[in-house]
């Protein structure tokens, strides 16, 4: 009968400690650090303030379609890590490109600085040094100074964290 209890008692406590741990976890902060190292898969992203930037693997596709109403899809699209690319004059094949993770670092650097307030004023400033953009790590911060909520895809190939201001 103890054990029975026991074993009844311990169902129910691992039964509710899983249950809730599927919220997506954030950081709110006034300055975010995010560094990529790892590949980044189709469908993954990355959101800041509740505007989620989803990476795709047909990028150049994206890049080519210059139309306007293209233009929301274009600056809140992120490139994988796998691309695949069609080649004109190769018998429309389509190739198997890569995109390192810097580079993919460098395209969000440059989608955050394009974002504007209501009144047209850039929402983003970017902090840090050429360099270390080259190595895919960049800080970000509001313009206003007030706090931003950053949220990722589980397994995101980044880390994010927040930083003082004066670091």
């Amino acid at each position: 009968m103890k054990t029975r209890i026991l074993l009844s008692f311990l169902l129910a406590v691992f039964f509710l400690s899983s249950c809730g741990n599927n919220r997506l976890k954030y950081i709110l902060a006034e300055t975010v650090e995010i560094q990529y190292y790892d590949s980044i898969a189709k469908g993954e992203w990355i959101s800041f303030d509740g505007q989620k930037w989803e990476h795709v693997t047909n990028y150049a596709e994206i890049l080519e379609d210059t139309s306007a109403v293209n233009a929301e899809k274009y600056l809140f699209s992120l490139p994988a890590t796998d691309q695949y690319v069609k080649l004109p004059g190769v018998e429309d094949r389509t190739f198997l490109d890569n995109y390192p993770p810097e580079s993919i670092a460098n395209e969000l650097f440059l989608k955050l600085g394009q974002v504007k307030n209501e009144d047209g004023t850039p929402k983003y400033k970017m902090k840090g040094y050429v360099m270390e953009l080259a190595i895919g790590k960049f800080r970000v911060s509001r313009q206003d100074g007030q706090e931003m909520k950053v949220m990722t895809s589980k397994g995101y190939g980044a880390q994010v964290k927040e930083v003082k201001q004066d670091q």
